[in-house]
């Protein structure tokens, strides 16, 4: 949701343990006044602010508005509004049907906006939020509050393809606030992930939380960039970046398991054997009563295949006969997308 403020609003200051690193930067050249004073403004606040409770509606099957206008995913937010209310055709957010799982996905694409019918024309990233987010129209300032979160997850993570252009590279930051007296706020943990390869296939992303105090969140942003090449750039110019992300948790952190192991191991929550396997191997894991899903990564972090796994007593046997040989990852994750376990899998020819 966006909406602007009716009268003055101060704006909330953050306490940081570090200065962030910079997202990105506007150059204004022959302003052209709201626009470039709204990238830069947008971009200075994304760079200055920045069982587990999950991520609202992260599955991206849930939509607001209308496909006649434009899109954004249910409580999250976008700059469709302010592109739409300044006529611009093409929003730089998009709802998709290339989804890794359910019906839709989220798509950030980087387009060439131009201020009416100014020939200052600029590329601006797709950008979405959590939350709200608002525009002070005396300055243009933007506040983003986020949504209440009061847990300490290890990790965001969640998948995503890439289609950059040039150099530039994507961008997502994970921020954990809380209120402290004066009407500051601490930041409590943060992470950040960027990316500038080509991932034309659905991949994982994993965004290590790293914590500055012991203190609980009550406060979660994300922010989520297409890109952060943002600046003046006059014809021709070539189509912009685009990011599709699909399936956001928080989670425990999920690191590359050792491989080689010569028999029954148990590996975060998952046990299996033999080890190493043919075709297939049994698998013990914790017990939900539920319809579980049982995925498999290369050790390049390229998701390889995935099947259903019915939590049962006792061990049960999984077929690997469409895999070819080598070393993998094995993740089971619950039905809202939550990993259950990890474990190492050798495949022999």
């Amino acid at each position: 949701m966006f909406h602007w403020l009716s009268g003055g609003c101060a704006a909330t200051r953050f306490r940081h343990p570090a200065p962030h690193p910079p997202i990105g930067a506007v150059r204004t050249g022959a302003v052209h006044g709201v626009l470039a004073t709204f990238l830069l403004v947008f971009l200075t606040v994304a760079r200055a602010s920045f069982g587990h409770a999950q991520v609202p509606y992260g599955e991206y099957e849930n939509w607001t508005g209308s496909p006649a206008t434009y899109e954004n995913p249910m409580q999250w937010s976008s700059l469709n509004e302010v592109h739409h209310a300044l006529g611009y055709p093409e929003m730089t957010l998009t709802k998709s049907a290339d989804a890794l799982e359910g019906n839709y996905a989220m798509e950030l694409h980087t387009r060439r906006l131009c201020y009416m019918d100014s020939l200052v024309c600029y590329l601006v990233p797709g950008v979405s939020v959590i939350g709200e987010l608002i525009i002070n129209p005396s300055d243009l300032s933007i506040f983003t509050p986020g949504v209440p979160f009061a847990d300490r997850p290890e990790t965001l993570n969640g998948y995503f393809k890439y289609f950059p252009v040039e150099d530039d590279s994507a961008r997502i930051i994970v921020e954990l606030s809380r209120a402290v007296p004066g009407g500051e706020r601490e930041v409590v943990g943060r992470g950040e992930w960027a990316y500038g390869d080509l991932m034309p296939q659905y991949n994982f992303f994993n965004i290590p939380i790293a914590y500055s105090s012991s203190a609980n969140p009550d406060k979660l942003r994300i922010f989520v960039y297409s890109g952060v090449r943002n600046q003046e750039h006059p014809d021709p110019y070539p189509i912009g970046s685009r990011l599709l992300v699909d399936w956001v948790k928080m989670g425990p952190n999920v690191v590359e398991p050792p491989v080689g192991l010569s028999g029954p191991a148990p590996e975060a929550g998952l046990r299996i054997y033999p080890q190493p396997a043919r075709t297939g191997h049994y698998l013990e894991a914790p017990q939900s009563g539920q319809q579980l899903t049982l995925e498999c990564w290369d050790l390049q972090g390229r998701l390889v295949a995935r099947q259903a796994h019915q939590s049962a007593p006792i061990a049960q046997w999984v077929d690997w006969s469409g895999v070819a040989a080598g070393q993998y990852r094995l993740v089971l994750r619950s039905p809202v997308g939550e990993i259950m376990g990890t474990a190492p899998l050798i495949l022999q020819p």
